[in-house]
């Protein structure tokens, strides 16, 4: 079972979010191309792996955020 919270800050000039909070615990929701208008944080706390961004490949470990 997926244990989950999510909190978001919502832009009251549009209604659009404007920042996302939540956690999880593998990938999953990452397995889809993602076009959010909104900034996207995502803190590594242990493990490794790579993300495309903007075109650009990024390698991270642990404890990093990307």
């Amino acid at each position: 079972m997926l244990n989950q919270s999510a909190f978001t800050l919502v832009n009251q000039q549009n209604g659009e979010p404007a920042f996302k909070l939540f956690s999880f615990e593998d990938s999953s929701c990452f397995d889809t191309v993602q076009r959010n208008n909104f900034f996207t944080l995502i803190w590594v706390t242990s493990g490794s792996g790579s993300v495309t961004a903007d075109f650009t490949d990024y390698e991270f470990g642990g404890e990093q955020l990307v």
